[in-house]
């Protein structure tokens, strides 16, 4: 299985610490921490369908939780193009407004 992924900054407003028992051993100042997050397309190998599970819901994350679980190779594929989160309708706006004004061709959040 092949997970489309995509850069994504978490801007942290806070001194970060690392604590070890009730030792502070490190502090990071307003860090900014790039992580890795599922853009929510997928490539499914015909081979990790009968890791399925009939006649009830399984979203693709449970799939991917599972062929790690049972050491299977999933793979990360970075979204490197345009691409933008619509599963709250403010931002399903802006991806259209940003179809309209032809602002897809440019890396974005």
């Amino acid at each position: 299985m092949t997970v489309a992924v995509r850069k994504h900054d978490v801007h942290v407003p806070y001194g970060v610490v690392q604590v070890e028992g009730a030792s502070i051993v490190g502090l990071d100042e307003k860090p900014t921490m790039s992580l890795f997050i599922n853009a929510g397309i997928y490539l499914i190998n015909p081979g990790v369908i009968d890791s399925i599970p009939e006649g009830r819901p399984f979203d693709a994350t449970d799939l991917i939780v599972t062929l790690i679980r049972n050491q299977r190779r999933v793979e990360a594929f970075p979204v490197l193009e345009y691409w933008k989160d619509i599963g709250h309708h403010p931002d399903y706006e802006q991806a259209n407004a940003d179809l309209q004004a032809g602002r897809m061709g440019r890396a974005s959040q």
